[in-house]
């Protein structure tokens, strides 16, 4: 009876609406200067989180910013276009659509730390854990302005 019980816990802890709760570290600042974050509207490129979970942050410029304090995991190169994940504890930061990458893997890096230069003057962005847990709001864990429709739970 305990084996069934423990599983129940674990299957609503890793797949229950809550996760985003348990987000543990301050706002981070945003990739952008006078960034702004909108809905996803045409992804150009790759999208490796879910529809909810992955935004458009736009900027006054190309220059992306790290958003935390952490260490650069990945710094990976398409066919068209580059994404970068940077660490903070257990908390993964996803940055897709980058034209050249400024870092490399294993770099620590600063908040407000320029790490890229964008495709334009957006970037794709998300944000999970070590688990691939992917966070529904990224725009509770980035300072930037938001217009997003807020969803009910």
């Amino acid at each position: 009876m305990n084996y069934i019980w423990g599983m129940a816990i674990a299957i609503v802890y890793l797949f229950g609406p809550g996760m985003d709760r348990d987000f543990l570290h301050p706002k981070g600042k945003c990739p952008f200067k006078g960034g702004v974050i909108r809905k996803l509207t045409q992804p150009k490129g790759i999208i490796i989180g879910t529809e909810e979970s992955t935004v458009d942050i736009s900027g006054n410029d190309s220059i992306v910013l790290s958003a935390a304090d952490g260490r650069v995991m990945e710094v990976i190169g398409l066919q068209y276009t580059s994404y970068l994940t940077i660490k903070v504890d257990t908390t993964i930061y996803t940055y897709i659509d980058i034209d050249r990458p400024l870092v490399q893997e294993g770099q620590v890096v600063k908040a407000g730390q320029e790490i890229a230069i964008a495709r334009g003057k957006r970037i794709a962005f998300f944000v999970s854990n070590y688990h691939n847990k992917i966070f529904r709001n990224p725009d509770a864990y980035v300072d930037c302005t938001c217009e997003l429709i807020k969803l009910t739970q």
